[in-house]
């Protein structure tokens, strides 16, 4: 597996996951064209925010894990 996307599969929860592939978009236009192409594809997409939830809700469960570190604000 993938080093970089192993570190997006797990969040203070303890709790793990799996996916296949990991995106970091860098803007609004990256992560709508991530997002069309997963629509188009009918897979799944877990949005991964700084990993610190203790729910397990960045931790994916198949699909691709889209990673919003570059955001730094949305409108």
């Amino acid at each position: 597996m993938n080093t970089q996307l192993a570190n997006y599969l797990s969040d203070a929860s303890g709790y793990k996951g799996h996916a296949e592939k990991l995106f970091i978009p860098a803007d609004e236009s990256e992560l709508s064209a991530i997002l069309a192409d997963a629509t188009k594809e009918l897979t799944p997409v877990t949005i991964s925010g700084a990993g610190t939830g203790l729910a397990g809700g960045r931790v994916a469960q198949g699909g691709w894990v889209i990673s919003m570190e570059k955001f730094r604000r949305l409108e």
